[in-house]
């Protein structure tokens, strides 16, 4: 796997910040001076660069360096994404491997991934980038102020992510034991986040201590069991709202054990940044580079 070595000396421009969703997804770079970051919902995609193509699923993150010469496509399906556009002035970066990435934390370099497997980290990055593009909708000079809070806010992220996925780290610092309860965690609420589910629940199929499930997942995970039931739930939420003829937030709320609309739409603005409104609004934007892409209406 290939990543980048970033060094930041100077602020950087927004080139453009939008979502798009097509079952038609193609595009290609060349030289655009633009550093893109990524997510990729829906179906994965196919990305090639240098020769190489790597396939990409969903729930991942892809950084697309500014002299980096590539085509994506789809694979098949609906894609659906959240696209920054940074352009970078003053910046130097150059890519490297694993056996050469940093692994220092006081390194002076932004380690990026080109591809960010699925992982926990995905939610949070969702999270920043859906709140950026809702930013940069509406435009004022505080907002955009915000948007490159954000972008490094994200840039540290993608940073610790990297680092992770790089060294395996948090597969490498438990015992098997304890990443198997972890893993055993995760599918029991991937199956069961639907109904009244609690840790002691999840802790109750395990046969150990809520407490001990509790230190356990955070310790390996970095966020706690109730958060890992959130966000299972708000992807399912994220899922049936973009149905081709979604249901009423009340019914998504039940379905997916959230109970009422109102505690569903105060978790996904918590969760995701922005408010299940926005959200809807920003997926339904065009694919085009203008620099407010949502002003272009058909």
């Amino acid at each position: 796997m290939i990543y980048y070595k970033l060094h930041i000396t100077d602020l950087p421009q927004i080139e453009f910040a939008c979502s798009t969703s097509t079952d038609h997804y193609r595009n290609s770079f060349d030289h655009k001076g633009t550093l893109e970051i990524t997510t990729v919902e829906g179906s994965g995609i196919d990305l090639t660069a240098d020769g190489v193509t790597y396939h990409v699923p969903p729930r991942s993150v892809v950084v697309i360096m500014p002299d980096a010469v590539c085509e994506i496509a789809g694979t098949g399906g609906v894609v659906r994404d959240d696209t920054i556009a940074m352009r970078l002035e003053g910046h130097d970066w150059e890519p490297t491997d694993a056996d050469g990435a940093p692994r220092d934390t006081d390194d002076d370099r932004v380690l990026l991934p080109m591809i960010l497997s699925p992982g926990d980290d995905y939610t949070n990055i969702t999270r920043l980038i859906r709140t950026f593009i809702s930013c940069y909708m509406r435009g004022s000079a505080a907002a955009q102020c915000r948007c490159l809070s954000l972008w490094f806010e994200l840039l540290a992220c993608l940073d610790g992510a990297a680092r992770r996925q790089m060294t395996g780290q948090i597969e490498d610092s438990f015992t098997p034991s304890a990443q198997m309860y972890v893993r055993k965690a995760k599918a029991y609420i991937d199956t069961h986040y639907a109904g009244h589910l609690r840790i002691t629940d999840v802790a109750a199929e395990l046969r150990i201590t809520p407490n001990y499930l509790s230190n356990m997942f955070k310790q390996s995970t970095g966020r706690t069991v109730l958060d890992y039931i959130h966000m299972t739930r708000i992807q399912a939420v994220k899922e049936l709202l973009t149905q081709p003829r979604p249901a009423s937030l009340s019914e998504i709320a039940a379905r997916t054990g959230l109970g009422s609309a109102r505690n569903l739409c105060t978790l996904f603005k918590r969760t995701c940044g922005v408010s299940v409104r926005e959200y809807l609004r920003i997926s339904k934007e065009l694919t085009v580079y203008h620099e407010r892409p949502w002003d272009a209406v058909e």
